[in-house]
């Protein structure tokens, strides 16, 4: 297999997998502000490593897409490459929300829960987070669908794994609250999975086949 190939395919598989780890490992918040709170101050050490998890994960899934992208690039396809550069972003995007996410590590140690839940609906509902959620599902979105299309139509993905990709997302928006993120990551984890089979094929097939004794 290509070294091309094979660098961000791994990084994807990889950030994928991590993320599932992550969101497994996440306790469930589906309560209110001050519910959650008491479940993340109950379980402080699962909610900061599911938190690094996906944290890691985003990081390795912006570096994959950017390496992907780049890979597009050089094959001759820059303008779809842009695609997977939007994909990448979206994918960095992710650690500035999982970051604010983590914040509520420290609001949960404080003794006045009622006043910090208060705080958090403030920093949720706050025009700094949704500025980077927003421009996140965004970039998110239509990066990863971009990239499922770009791959199949550049030769370096059957068009299954686009499919999978897109369904992935889907899935992240429909997905109960207790189960958020699992089938997502889940499918995304087994398509790049399957990527990391794959060659590049840039160049398509002569139509007709090129005579043995040619150029003699």
């Amino acid at each position: 297999m290509s070294n091309s190939m094979s660098r961000p395919a791994i990084c994807l598989t990889t950030g994928a997998a991590l993320g599932l780890a992550g969101v497994v490992l996440m306790p469930r918040l589906v309560g209110s502000q001050v519910e959650n709170l008491a479940v993340i101050e109950a379980h402080s050490g699962r909610f900061l490593a599911a938190s690094a998890l996906t944290f890691v994960s985003a990081i390795l899934l912006a570096v994959g897409f950017a390496l992907l992208g780049g890979e597009v690039a050089r094959g001759g396809h820059r303008r779809a490459s842009v695609l997977l550069f939007l994909g990448s972003v979206g994918w960095l995007l992710h650690t500035a929300v999982i970051a604010v996410n983590a914040v509520m590590s420290e609001l949960a140690s404080s003794t006045a829960r009622t006043e910090m839940a208060e705080v958090a609906d403030q920093i949720f509902a706050g025009p700094v987070f949704l500025g980077l959620l927003i421009p996140m599902m965004l970039a998110t979105v239509i990066g990863m669908i971009g990239t499922g299309i770009v791959l199949w139509r550049t030769g370096r993905a059957p068009v299954w794994i686009g499919v999978a990709i897109a369904i992935a997302l889907f899935l992240d928006f429909v997905t109960p609250e207790q189960l958020s993120g699992i089938p997502m990551f889940a499918l995304l984890t087994v398509a790049f999975g399957a990527l990391t089979t794959r060659k590049p094929l840039d160049r398509p097939a002569p139509s007709h086949p090129i005579p043995a004794n040619a150029g003699q």
